[in-house]
């Protein structure tokens, strides 16, 4: 996506639970209290333009901005409310070859759910809860793009992500290892390389090492 002449390269921005301060926790209570202290005014607008406003202070630029930031999913609704053209593209991977990865990696920010196999099983399980409420709720509006069909028939997906974003195809998103660009994320390696099939079942290997996270995950 951030290939695209269109598209600014966000990473794990984290700027929308800065916007969302005001609703407190960022529950739905939370965002309706918010909506009742500020009801003379467009309460969700004025959250809009303070996101906008610091996309302007990062960025400089009007092109769109991909943000990945990791829990996106705890807020959505709010998210989806406050910016109502925004579009979601929800990667789904198998979950095995997942927390193998997650378990592996070194995030830049703390993520104590990351640093044992059995807590990223009860994480999954409560990311798949929210998946399925969301895509419920929004279903014209979450893009679900299945990790191991993207790698394995790429030009049937790429085109489809664009189209669910609105932007028309440019031939350098499938060279996207080619641009030059800083990443400060841990798909570091995955970026500087094309697209690849390799990592589909990699957690294979590590049967036995990942049957704390598969007590956990299966048994809900």
């Amino acid at each position: 996506m951030v290939s695209h002449s269109e598209v600014e390269n966000g990473s794990e921005l984290n700027l929308l639970r800065a916007a969302l301060i005001p609703t407190g926790d960022r529950s739905l209570q939370g965002a309706l209290a918010y909506q009742k202290r500020v009801e003379a005014r467009d309460p969700w607008g004025a959250l809009a333009a303070d996101y906008f406003r610091m996309l302007e202070m990062r960025f400089r630029t009007e092109r769109l901005v991909v943000d990945k930031t990791l829990g996106q999913s705890h807020f959505m609704g709010l998210l989806l409310h406050m910016l109502p053209e925004a579009r979601v593209i929800w990667m789904r991977r198998n979950a095995e070859d997942v927390a193998l990865s997650c378990f592996r990696n070194f995030f830049s920010s703390p993520l104590p759910w990351s640093w044992s196999l059995a807590d990223i099983g009860r994480f999954f399980v409560l990311e798949d809860r929210l998946f399925a409420h969301w895509i419920e709720q929004f279903p014209e509006r979450i893009l679900v793009v299945p990790y191991e069909s993207l790698v394995s028939a790429p030009e049937e997906w790429i085109p489809r992500i664009l189209d669910h974003a609105g932007l028309p195809d440019e031939p350098q998103v499938r060279e996207f290892h080619a641009t030059k660009r800083n990443v400060r994320t841990a798909s570091v390696q995955q970026v500087r390389g094309p697209i690849s099939t390799a990592s589909i079942g990699l957690s294979r290997a590590y049967d036995e090492h990942l049957a704390p996270f598969r007590a956990v995950y299966r048994s809900f």
